[in-house]
């Protein structure tokens, strides 16, 4: 069941949509940049590697279960997009779309089903729940 008390991710995002890709803002840092605003109780390390301690995995690309039926708004989408490892990810809207930043398009939403070859792992940020 999707949560209902958190503000909608696509809200939040509003004015961010259409900004150009900063380096010094890049995927990650996105994530962590809305996460930060709409959750400031919510301490997240802006290593990912070291966020990694607050993240709890919800599917897996080795997973036999179908991700839409795990997926809810405010989780962290990681995919492999260019490699075996990962290198890209967003924050989930809804069970259709994320929102992300990147180098050609800045930041923009879209549609999970476009990138389900390439998504390595969902994961949920554990002081959420």
């Amino acid at each position: 069941m999707p949560i209902t008390r958190f503000p909608k991710v696509d809200t939040v995002c509003a004015d961010l949509i259409g900004l150009p890709y900063q380096s010094s803002l890049d995927c990650w840092n996105f994530v962590h940049f809305v996460i930060s605003k709409s959750f400031p109780h919510i301490i997240l390390p802006k290593d990912i590697f070291a966020a990694s301690d607050f993240l709890i995995e919800i599917w897996s690309m080795f997973d036999n279960l179908e991700y839409m039926q795990l997926i809810q708004p405010w989780d962290i989408v990681l995919f492999s997009t260019n490699s075996a490892f990962v290198d890209h990810c967003g924050l989930v809207i809804n069970v259709e779309k994320f929102i992300n930043t990147k180098e050609s398009t800045g930041v923009c939403i879209e549609y999970l089903s476009n990138y389900r070859d390439k998504m390595f792992q969902i994961v949920r940020l554990q002081h959420l729940y």
